[in-house]
């Protein structure tokens, strides 16, 4: 029976990646506190980022928080310890490549001098293989969407692809004509992967929050979409809770640990996971 319980879980698990993957904190508003033996910074969860507590004890944070009339976003600078050009800001994510289609992101530059320079690239799954890249050296004051599509030989050649955004700065701050800074807001990177029936999908269709929760979790669907039941299973298969759909479920009897949330609307069914943590 064990063995069995472990064959659905691979299985759930893996038509979880094909049909409801996803950028983790797509919209930046989920941060953390990394404790170090220096001093501790923060960063945005699901992310990997280039901040770091330096051999000195200090903190160096390239990438970092900042609020705005619509929430948070990420803000990458190219100088760390507030000095010109003294490297670039890093922010990434790597999210499977089965059935992808598309990957929407939107950004800014805010501050550019000399030749610094805002840059997105795509990476396959072996380190230095870069897929695709962009970069802008024009400031803008409004954010603007851009799309990046999925070749098909990306998803042939790749199990995985990671998306990167460099705040690009140089090294050589004593030469004015090669000193170069950068600024670079992001927010929303939003992907897109084809369903079973072949339609596409964007990841916050089905949206849930917070996640990790304490008991409290507040659900919404596209407006497109008409939903008739929530469902809780274990990441085992095991069904926890089968109801009518509502945009508020109180979980507080439940506890801790990882569990599958599904929802069903006339257009098929969506699942995510759901972290309790109390």
């Amino acid at each position: 029976m064990k063995s069995l319980n472990i064959l659905f879980l691979f299985l759930a698990m893996n038509q979880m990646n094909y049909m409801y993957a996803q950028i983790i904190n797509a919209d930046f508003d989920d941060w953390e506190i990394i404790q170090t033996i220096g001093q501790p910074y923060e960063n945005p969860v699901g992310w990997t980022t280039n901040n770091e507590t330096e051999f000195t004890g200090l903190a160096t944070t390239p990438v970092t928080k900042e609020a705005d009339s619509l929430g948070y976003h990420a803000r990458i600078e190219s100088n760390l310890h507030l000095i010109d050009a003294s490297g670039p800001g890093e922010l990434s994510q790597t999210i499977p490549t089965q059935g992808l289609l598309r990957i929407d992101y939107s950004s800014r530059c805010d501050s550019i001098f000399q030749n610094g320079k805002c840059v997105v690239n795509i990476f396959g799954q072996n380190p230095g293989d870069i897929l695709y890249t962009d970069s802008s050296a024009t400031e803008a004051t409004e954010f603007h969407t851009s799309s990046i599509d999925i070749l098909p030989e990306w998803r042939q050649q790749n199990s995985s692809l990671t998306i990167q955004f460099v705040a690009k700065g140089n090294l050589d701050m004593w030469d004015e004509e090669e000193d170069g800074y950068s600024v670079f807001l992001v927010d929303h990177v939003v992907s897109y992967y084809i369903t079973r029936t072949n339609e596409a999908t964007q990841d916050d269709d089905f949206v849930m929050y917070p996640n990790p929760t304490t008991g409290i979790v507040h659900i919404a669907l596209n407006k497109l979409y008409h939903p008739t039941q929530i469902e809780i299973i274990t990441l085992l298969g095991e069904p926890i809770l089968k109801t009518l759909y509502s945009n508020e479920l109180n979980l507080n009897w439940m506890m801790d640990g990882a569990y599958i949330i599904k929802s069903s609307t006339d257009k098929g069914s969506t699942s995510k996971i759901l972290i309790i943590k109390k």
